[in-house]
């Protein structure tokens, strides 16, 4: 009934669809006033309201936003014609932004979040992270994916040459990877900031702070392609496992993530409030000891 291959087409750019009442030989029919529809394979488009065919013919405006290729249908209301479809591949559209996937998520897209499912760290508590210290050795870590994604959250695999750095800026203490410029040539492993390959980059993250809320941070290292920054779901980081003791004496304050070597570990660095000689063997105030992590 038709010559040729259908065209490609892009995410989100509409295109038509004719549609023709034909008998068993193809040949068109202008009698039949059937009220006909156009379904797709795409789970993320909105498809066109039924339509009544005039002279034989109806025409039909598709939009779907998900890159694949996917199955085109007509498909008669009263089911008295037979239905009919055929294929056609829709490109991602050109990239615009960062899209963040955690663990436990996995990547959908053409979705309007680009992806499904909740944040999974296999730690016994979905979205709870325990603190680390080093993307390697034995410490727990987690692994980011950064996809490269059109407007409809499709990836993007070709594009010029496009470094991506991943940022926690809820955790001030924690382990990024990485020199902070773009890497002469290759990229090394787990490195920080990374070249996308294909429209994606993985990190390893370490991250030292308990708190809530945390999050994580696509950006463009140079922004001369103008990719938008992305945040990822948000999640909780929890203390690791009790190895030390911490003394807050007045004046100064605990500190989660502080466990470095520089400067005081788990407090702040002010100098503690002096304290009057008493009578009676205490202080004025208070003294708390802290049991923590190694972070």
């Amino acid at each position: 009934g038709f010559t040729g291959q259908a065209s490609s087409q892009t995410a989100g750019i509409p295109f038509n669809v004719t549609i023709n009442i034909v008998d068993i030989f193809f040949n068109k029919t202008t009698a039949d006033q059937s009220e006909v529809r156009i379904e797709t394979g795409d789970p993320y488009d909105t498809e066109p309201a039924t339509k009544p065919v005039l002279g034989g013919t109806t025409f039909f405006t598709v939009n779907m936003i998900t890159e694949s290729t996917w199955s085109v249908g007509a498909i008669d209301t009263d089911a008295y014609l037979a239905t009919d479809s055929t294929s056609v591949y829709v490109l991602a559209s050109s990239a615009t932004k960062f899209l963040v996937i955690l663990p436990g998520e996995t990547y959908t897209p053409g979705s309007a979040s680009g992806k499904s499912g909740p944040v999974d760290f296999n730690a016994g508590l979905a979205g709870v992270q325990p603190a680390t210290a080093s993307v390697t050795g034995t410490n727990p870590n987690f692994s980011v994916s950064v996809y490269l994604v059109d407007a409809n959250n499709n990836r993007v695999r070709t594009h010029p040459t496009l470094y991506t750095r991943i940022r926690s800026p809820v955790d001030p203490y924690d382990v990024e990877e990485g020199s902070g410029e773009p890497c002469a040539g290759a990229c090394p492993s787990n490195g920080n900031p990374q070249i996308l390959t294909q429209g994606l980059a993985t990190f390893v993250m370490a991250l030292r702070t308990a708190a809530t809320g945390h999050t994580l941070t696509a950006e463009e290292e140079i922004t001369s392609n103008q990719i938008q920054t992305a945040n990822s779901s948000t999640f909780t980081v929890v203390a690791n496992n009790p190895t030390r003791l911490v003394v807050v004496m007045p004046g100064q304050t605990p500190i989660n993530g502080k466990g470095t070597p520089a400067g005081e570990e788990g407090r702040s660095n002010t100098t503690p409030t002096p304290q009057t000689a008493a009578a009676t063997p205490c202080f004025s105030t208070h003294v708390y000891v802290y049991v923590t992590d190694d972070y």
